[in-house]
């Protein structure tokens, strides 16, 4: 067997060794290389097609998505309004179109609201 050298140890280091104020600490260049690359990171991560997302579609920006959200509620009170301020027995043509129409325009909002209710909402380039 090989003899093997004397260890060292930190009781065998000489007390007298001066080490400046920032030592241990990580250098600034470093940490901002460090932000830097957490930045780019998260512009990738937003810039990257989302894979649940049809051909030829791109998913809604958020807060297009609420705000569409609102004009549909709004709409939806205006129709109830007109619809609730006819009289309960419709008897003439044209207040019968009238029911009918704001009855289809409820329909078609409570489908779009349906639609805006959703997480990601996918839209046609």
């Amino acid at each position: 067997m090989e003899a093997r050298p004397p260890v060292k140890t930190t009781a065998n280091r000489s007390p007298e060794i001066e080490r400046h104020e920032n030592y241990g600490a990580v250098p600034s260049y470093l940490q901002k290389r460090k932000q830097k690359w957490a930045i780019e990171e998260k512009e990738r991560i937003a810039n990257m097609p989302d894979e649940d997302c049809p051909e030829g579609m791109v998913c809604m920006p958020e807060s297009e998505r609420v705000e569409t959200l609102e004009v549909l509620n709004r709409s939806e009170e205006e129709a109830k309004k007109e619809l609730f301020a006819l009289p309960l027995t419709v008897e003439t043509v044209a207040m019968t179109r009238k029911k009918n129409a704001l009855e289809a325009k409820l329909k078609e909002i409570e489908d779009a609201k349906k639609i805006f209710s959703r997480a990601k909402v996918y839209i046609s380039m």
